[in-house]
This record gives C-alpha cells, structure tokens and sequence, in this order.
C-alpha cells in the first residue's frame, strides 16, 4: 500500500474492522485494541505468566513502550483480563516492522490468539509501506519457533547468547509479497 499516514490511517482501520468481523474469536467476545498506558500493569501481569523474571521485561520498559508514539502495543482481552499481546516497531530506516516481544497467556495457548496478532503485524506493515517483518525468539521456545513458521516466518541466523548466556535466539524473517 503507497499512501500518506492519514490515509494509512484509515486503511489499516478499515482492515482492522474486516479482520474483527471475520475472526472468531473476537466473535467470541474477545477485544482486539492498542494499549495504553492504563494497561501496563495488566500487561506486566501477563508478562510474568509468560517469561522468566530474567528475561522479562520491566516496569519501566513497558511504560516507555506505552508512551513512545514510534511503538504499537496490541492487546487481545476478555474483559478487563490481557490474554496476548504484541509490542511492535515500524521503522522506515531499516525497511520493517519489528515485532519486539508476542506473548499468549498459557491457558489460551492454541486458540488462535498469536495467529489473530499476526495478521494485525502484517497489517501494520502494510498500513507502513513496510516490506518485512522481523523478530528474535529463544531456541528453546519450540511452540513460538512453530506459530512463525506456519505464518512463513523464516530464519535467517542464530545470534549466540541472545537470551543469556548459553541461551541463544533465533531471527525470524517474513517478507510480504508486494500488494496491487
């Protein structure tokens, strides 16, 4: 898509409307919304469910996420309750959306809550004119390494002690095909 911001405004809302319309779940009841800064402790709550405290990220870096306008942090609810959500980072200079952390609360694991945020990536970096998306997962995370590659994501290298020592990451890459 080749458009202004305004205008990619408008359409990424239009797809975000057609894509609520056609998924189950949010038939189901679930929301789909942007945070904002109210959400962080929910957010926080749900992160501790999902990494360990050495790889988690804090307070402060998810009120700075909530804050920038650069960032995009996506939430899927029931109720007041976060299950999912995904922080993203367009970025003109480097040609792709980083997608900087995904996570599913456990208990929804396998419902389709990843999939539902990576169709909203995908429309982000389409509403960006952005050709690629691009994320870093742990090795050891065999059910993620698996949700990106069903979506396409490929990898690209092994980056050593990415999560620590002796815990190396993966970079995943997914290049959009080129829209009409």
């Amino acid at each position: 898509m080749k458009a202004l911001a305004g205008d990619a405004e408008v359409w990424l809302e239009q797809q975000l409307g057609h894509l609520q319309t056609r998924s189950p779940l949010l038939g189901r009841g679930y929301q789909l919304r942007l945070a904002t800064l109210a959400d962080r402790d929910a957010i926080l709550l749900l992160e501790r469910y999902c990494f360990s405290p050495w790889l988690a990220f804090g307070r402060r870096h998810w009120q700075e996420q909530l804050r920038r306008q650069s960032r995009r942090v996506w939430l899927i609810l029931d109720g007041a309750q976060v299950l999912a959500y995904m922080a993203l980072l367009p970025h003109r200079g480097w040609h792709q959306v980083s997608l900087t952390a995904l996570a599913v609360h456990w208990q929804h694991r396998g419902q389709g809550l990843g999939t539902l945020l990576l169709s909203v990536a995908e429309l982000e970096a389409r509403a960006h004119d952005l050709p690629r998306l691009r994320l870093e997962v742990d090795c050891d995370n065999q059910g993620a390494l698996d949700l990106y590659q069903r979506h396409g994501y490929v990898a690209l290298r092994t980056i050593p002690d990415y999560y620590g020592v002796g815990r190396p990451g993966i970079r995943l890459e997914k290049r959009l095909p080129e829209s009409a």
